[in-house]
């Protein structure tokens, strides 16, 4: 979804996560915030 948003324009943030071979469309700071939800949830 983020990918076809950026296509389209939008500006996801400022530091992009990244993996040989692969660009993430996701900002490192949201992905930590999502990752420290999760862990509280089980």
């Amino acid at each position: 979804m983020a990918r076809t948003l950026s296509a389209g324009g939008w500006h996801p943030g400022e530091q992009m996560l990244t993996a040989p071979g692969e660009e993430y469309f996701e900002d490192e700071s949201f992905v930590a915030l999502n990752h420290r939800w999760l862990a509280a949830v089980g």
